[in-house]
């Protein structure tokens, strides 16, 4: 079953899709340390995360790597920076990349933005449990990214996570809900009517609202012998 994906703040680029899903599953597979984590200062970036589901957690975590790539390479996959030193939509270093096991290990990889956001996972699953923070004293995310150190930057960041739904503890989930088993089944006491009878009934129906023929027709709403109960009118 394809889970669902969050709203982020990348959701405006073309092809934004597959970096939260790429996110989405690198949190279900190298990033559960991250996804069981608590952060001590994270109420200040997501209120509802303590109390939410797996899919909430995930969630935020997604969403602070969308944020973060807002200034990191203003969404462009493709962005280098520091001179060729940086790559991808949260600007990595490809020796980063190595030390960590990503599976991203050159500045061409890392500009494959689900690649990107693998190896940006892995590194954070390391980081936040480290240090028992998201950036509190410049610490957990913010060890390894440089938009956390800015005072503006950061509290960006930080307000518009906490007026995501999965941070302020209003989502409810898109997916429909499973069609009931009795849907579409006649009622218990009901009875079909043979086809022909149908027919029958619906031809002395519209003979009486129509009458004989090349008579003017009985105008149902109006008459009062043939009008039926009166339309309610939502």
């Amino acid at each position: 079953m394809t889970q669902e994906l969050p709203d982020l703040r990348w959701d405006h680029i073309r092809g934004s899709s597959r970096w939260t899903q790429a996110a989405m599953n690198a949190l279900d597979s190298h990033g559960q340390r991250l996804v069981e984590t608590v952060p001590r200062d994270i109420d200040q970036w997501c209120p509802a995360y303590a109390e939410g589901g797996e899919w909430e957690r995930k969630a935020f975590w997604a969403g602070l790597l969308s944020t973060l790539s807002k200034h990191e390479s203003t969404y462009r996959p493709t962005a280098v920076g520091g001179g060729g030193l940086w790559y991808g939509l949260v600007q990595i270093l490809p020796a980063t990349a190595r030390g960590y096991g990503c599976e991203a290990r050159t500045g061409n990889a890392l500009k494959d933005g689900a690649l990107n956001m693998s190896c940006a996972v892995r590194i954070m699953n390391l980081t936040v449990p480290r240090d028992g923070v998201v950036s509190r004293g410049m610490r957990g995310v913010a060890a390894d990214w440089g938009p956390f150190h800015s005072a503006r930057k950061r509290e960006d960041m930080r307000r518009w996570l906490v007026r995501q739904p999965f941070c302020n503890g209003l989502h409810t989930s898109m997916r429909p809900a499973e069609r009931p088993a009795w849907l579409g089944q006649p009622a218990g006491e009901a009875e079909e009517i043979p086809l022909f009878v149908s027919w029958e009934l619906d031809k002395q129906f519209f003979s009486r609202v129509s009458g004989p023929a090349g008579a003017a027709p009985v105008n149902v709403e109006t008459d009062e012998m043939d009008a039926g109960p009166t339309p309610i009118e939502g």
